[in-house]
């Protein structure tokens, strides 16, 4: 499969939108797993539906839906014949365009019908599946969130915290980040809740886990590295670091290296979790995968 992203022009809410394509012939890929990063995303398939692998069996995905922020990993099977397009938002990039509780979206797929009205999500889709160039949908979509952000959103708290939270890969306090915003604790995790999906503490646990994936040694890890990558990631120790792999991999640090899809690998790619939390290069300071 061929994966590609693009900038758009709504930067400070939407990190990129992603395209996938390839396939056609064939079974389809392995099953892959999808780690959580903080970010929810929009998603059109405009070929053949992904499905969502729980216990229950294969469920397909809608035609369009959002992805809330996942505090789990998300498990699909993908398709054989692939045309998919994705926003991927910020952390708390997608409540703007929403304007519904994100905490009511964490770890859930909703159609977008669900959230805007079916008619809207009809059209935009049917916009994007007419339009075959990545540049023409890049531009659509971003004219259809332009026309939806809010118009006057007085809250400036929340995206400066997050911010210092996503630099800081979250290390930063949150009784820190409220005192300087001037406002208590309590009030910035209810903001938290609603525009981002999660508290503080836990978008800071989700960021932390992903910086770790910027400082995998190449190769089968030896237990010194996983040592080392805690200490430099801000983890009390190294069982600290794996209890979050468990919770947001379901792996050990180990066992994720070889179990890693090739769709969750263009997500955690260096280049763009560098480029995600702020750091000019890669190309020296992260080990890359052989």
């Amino acid at each position: 499969m061929e994966y590609r992203e693009h900038r758009s022009s709504l930067g400070a809410f939407v990190e990129c939108v992603w395209f996938l394509s390839g396939g056609g012939a064939g079974a389809p890929a392995a099953t892959q797993r999808i780690l959580p990063d903080g970010c929810a995303e929009l998603i059109f398939h405009f070929r053949d539906r992904f499905h969502a692998v729980s216990s229950s069996g294969l469920q397909p995905q809608p035609a369009a839906f959002l992805v809330g922020l996942l505090t789990s990993p998300l498990v699909i099977a993908p398709a054989a014949d692939v045309d998919t397009m994705a926003v991927r938002f910020r952390p708390g990039g997608a409540y703007p365009f929403f304007r519904a509780p994100m905490s009511a979206l964490t770890d859930r797929c909703v159609p977008l019908g669900d959230l805007w009205t079916p008619r809207d999500a009809s059209r935009l889709w049917h916009q994007l599946a007419a339009s075959r160039g990545d540049d023409s949908r890049v531009a659509i979509v971003a004219r259809e969130l332009q026309r939806r952000i809010a118009v006057a959103d007085q809250d400036r708290v929340t995206p400066v915290a997050v911010a210092a939270l996503v630099r800081t890969a979250g290390r930063a306090r949150v009784d820190a980040l409220a005192g300087r915003a001037g406002t208590t604790t309590r009030q910035l995790q209810r903001r938290f809740v609603e525009r981002v999906g999660v508290s503080p503490k836990t978008l800071a646990r989700i960021l932390r886990f992903q910086r770790t994936l910027l400082h995998r040694a190449a190769g089968e890890p030896s237990r010194a590295d996983w040592v080392r990558v805690a200490v430099e990631c801000g983890y009390a120790d190294q069982s600290h670091l794996i209890h979050d792999y468990a919770a947001f991999a379901g792996e050990t640090p180990a066992s994720l290296i070889a179990a890693e899809g090739e769709l969750s690998a263009y997500f955690t790619a260096p280049q763009r979790l560098a480029a995600f939390f702020g750091l000019p290069s890669c190309s020296t300071a992260v080990p890359q995968k052989p």
